[in-house]
């Protein structure tokens, strides 16, 4: 393998010269160590171990990490999922096209001493000196090459290339400009897979009808993999798992595990009280203090969608305590093995009844009520308000009188508080999108039926905009083809970064997940909306 490395140039022996020139205190030695994947055993790298220590000194210690260049990888996902048309590659050896010549090491059993010419895996400014190089190369040809230079800079992580588009045509055009500008800057694109075989044929390259996997490594040595693989005959995605070590004792065919050990594997809730589900699934600040407090901490470790029914008289939990006829804790009984319907299809699972709110332990609202105003739009100076769920109550009782429907007493129904919350979206998106609220209506419908588009120069031209049957607008994409995802995640809604409404709704996610991670944060809303640059605006909410 070094001998390969000589003859493409990405390392060399040492000369006689380098080797007397160089003071001795200023040399170091890095280890050499071979990574092999178990998903691909024919494959072997290399890795200099830059992070090993004499002294208590390492080269990594010595070196700047330097800036995080890469584009955050939902982003990247998220735009190969956008358009029809979607294409990937990688860069052959991305790394090693890198000339950075300082990394020694020594070489068989009689050693000889070699020195890398370019960035190797291991150090810890590989990566954003390879980014670095990547889009410098990419802006300096944007003036011939403004899609390729753009689709570099944003459609890469790392070395995969991960992008959509509207036609084949557009994706052949942009993929064979994007292997260009590469080109031009020592880079080789390869492995094309699109889903759509005429791109293959048309950026030159056969087809070799296999799935892609997508291993997007940072390119540092810590190994944190997304082991993902993409069908693209069927446009699906696929992940990969490995067993966890320590849970391999627990599945032994001889092991009894605890209920502690259980719990590590099974993620999966039930409970035989429709009341206590209702709770779980409704805002538990509704209720009173105990029953909060109590639905608080169930949500602290479990999500509302991992909870179950289960019959009283299927429930394994009883055995333990309602006892008829003597003990029911066998080896062979319901409480070691489950209820029998477990071992069924999901579908011929006992079937809920359907309880969506329940008014026990509800907390008591006080509301006022003024005659003079019937109009949502006389509550519409939402700078007022300094909280989305002051704002959102008030708006949701004027959405209540101007549907005709006042109710003096009761519990607010889910399709009036869906109703005030999609008003307050409308009125941001007409304060913002005015002109393109205007032309879509014109089709407004179906996300399945044909809708007018855009004008190119609008900021929201290429979230392929539609609005829905209630009035509201909203992003079309790949997406929603799954079968899986809610309304709102295949078509979320499209909310100007700027709007105050807008940050209402990020202040509000940002307190309902007590002050968490940016990233949560944003995954949470990314399940509902749209916003351009949302991690800028949550940054600077947690700021």
């Amino acid at each position: 393998m070094i001998a390969d490395y000589e003859v493409k140039g990405y390392a060399h022996k040492a000369t006689s010269k380098e080797l007397t020139l160089t003071k001795q205190n200023r040399v170091w030695y890095l280890p050499l160590v071979v990574v092999s994947n178990p998903k691909k055993p024919h494959k072997i790298r290399l890795i200099w171990d830059a992070a090993a220590k004499t002294d208590g000194v390492c080269f990594n210690s010595l070196l700047l990490k330097g800036p995080d260049l890469l584009t955050p990888l939902p982003q990247v996902l998220s735009q190969f999922r956008q358009f029809p048309v979607a294409v990937c590659g990688d860069i052959r050896e991305m790394f090693h096209q890198i000339k950075i010549q300082s990394q020694r090491f020594l070489w068989r059993s009689t050693p000889t001493v070699y020195v890398m010419d370019v960035a190797t895996f291991g150090s810890t400014c590989s990566p954003a000196s390879a980014q670095y190089v990547k889009n410098l190369n990419a802006s300096e040809a944007a003036g011939q090459f403004p899609r390729a230079a753009a689709a570099i800079t944003l459609n890469h992580y790392v070395d995969d290339y991960l992008a959509s588009f509207l036609s084949t045509k557009e994706a052949i055009a942009v993929v064979n400009e994007v292997k260009q500008v590469h080109a031009m800057g020592g880079f080789e694109m390869r492995n094309f897979l699109p889903n759509k075989s005429e791109v293959l044929r048309g950026v030159g390259e056969l087809e070799n009808g296999v799935e892609k996997e997508l291993d997007l490594i940072r390119g540092e040595s810590s190994q944190s993999v997304l082991g993902m693989i993409w069908f693209p005959k069927t446009d699906e995605f696929a992940y990969t798992f490995t067993m966890r070590k320590d849970l391999l004792p627990i599945l032994a065919k001889d092991h009894v595990p605890t209920k502690r050990e259980v719990l590590k594997v099974v993620m999966m809730f039930w409970s035989d009280s429709s009341t206590v589900l209702a709770w779980i699934r409704s805002d538990h600040r509704r209720y009173n203090k105990f029953v909060s407090f109590q639905i608080g901490e169930i949500l602290s470790f479990s999500e509302p969608n991992e909870w179950k029914w289960v019959p009283s008289k299927l429930n394994a939990a009883d055995a333990a305590t309602k006892w008829e006829n003597g003990s029911e804790i066998k080896s062979d009984g319901r409480w070691f093995l489950g209820p029998n319907f477990l071992r069924l299809t999901e579908e011929q699972w006992p079937k809920e009844k359907s309880v969506s709110t329940t008014e026990e332990e509800l907390r008591s609202v006080h509301t006022h009520w003024e005659k003079e105003s019937t109009s949502l739009d006389s509550v519409s100076g939402q700078d007022y308000f300094v909280r989305w769920d002051m704002y959102y109550a008030l708006s949701t009782i004027f959405y209540i009188k101007k549907c005709n429907s006042p109710s003096e007493s009761g519990v607010l129904t889910r399709e009036e508080i869906k109703g005030a919350e999609e008003a307050l979206w409308k009125i941001a998106q007409s304060d913002d999108f005015f002109e393109e609220m205007k032309s879509l209506k014109e089709t407004q419908g179906s996300p399945h039926d044909v809708h007018c588009i855009v004008a190119k120069s609008s900021s929201i031209y290429r979230a392929w905009p539609f609005i829905d049957d209630r009035g509201v607008l909203r992003m079309r994409g790949r997406i929603s083809a799954t079968q899986f995802a809610s309304y709102e995640a295949k078509y979320p809604a499209i909310l100007p970064r700027q709007h105050r409404i807008t940050f209402l709704i990020t202040d509000w996610y940002h307190r309902r997940f007590r002050h968490g991670n940016k990233e949560s944060i944003v995954n949470e809303m990314h399940q509902r909306f749209e916003i351009s640059k949302l991690r800028t605006l949550v940054k600077k909410m947690l700021e």
